[in-house]
């Protein structure tokens, strides 16, 4: 066998070498490109979940508040309700005594008008306290606390009294008599008239 057979020989002897095709090179790179693409998705997605998470956190409790807030809603409809019933049956009852009360002026002029009463029935009025404004107790309806103090015969107190009964709106409270001095048949008496008065706004 010669030289050049024998090199022949071994090189048809040794392996080949596997060379790597286009087609399997841009498969191989196909498939990095793919794997690095879904790990940075991965990566990209972590923030996101949580994120999702909290949104849903915030959702269950704002859930849970608007029931809450349902359930006040419910309960203060039926306080008003309640509420409006009350004041519905006070306007009646107030309506019925609607012909017994006074109209609505200022309380230093119904004061000024109270003792004008008294003046008129032949009593001295010395002093008149009226309250700053009425007080609201339903709806259009006020009162108010009045006191007036004069002096007079015996028959001018009565027919005062009867006058201040006889106006609309006004009952007479308290009344404090003190004899002070004059005929002893007919002695000069000191009064003080203490009023509650209700009225109405027109």
């Amino acid at each position: 066998m010669t030289k050049t057979n024998a090199k022949k020989k071994k090189q048809e002897q040794a392996p080949r070498k596997r060379r790597i095709t286009p087609r399997q090179l841009m498969t191989g790179w196909i498939v990095v490109v793919l794997a690095g693409t879904g790990a940075w998705y991965a990566l990209a997605a972590i923030p996101d979940a949580k994120e999702i998470q909290q949104l849903e956190s915030n959702l269950r409790r704002a859930e849970s508040r608007l029931t809450e807030n349902r359930e006040r809603v419910a309960e203060l409809e039926t306080e008003i309700a309640e509420l409006e019933v009350l004041t519905a049956d006070l306007d009646a009852e107030y309506a019925a005594y609607e012909a017994h009360v006074g109209e609505l002026v200022k309380a230093a002029e119904y004061g000024e008008a109270l003792a004008a009463q008294l003046a008129d029935a032949g009593l001295e009025v010395t002093q008149a306290q009226a309250p700053d404004a009425w007080e609201t107790t339903v709806g259009s309806y006020r009162k108010a606390s009045f006191a007036l103090d004069a002096n007079g015969t015996y028959a001018a107190v009565m027919a005062a009294l009867e006058a201040l009964e006889a106006t609309p709106g006004v009952s007479v409270r308290e009344l404090q008599i003190i004899k002070s001095g004059g005929d002893p048949n007919d002695p000069l008496l000191v009064t003080r008239f203490a009023l509650d008065v209700h009225v109405k706004a027109n």
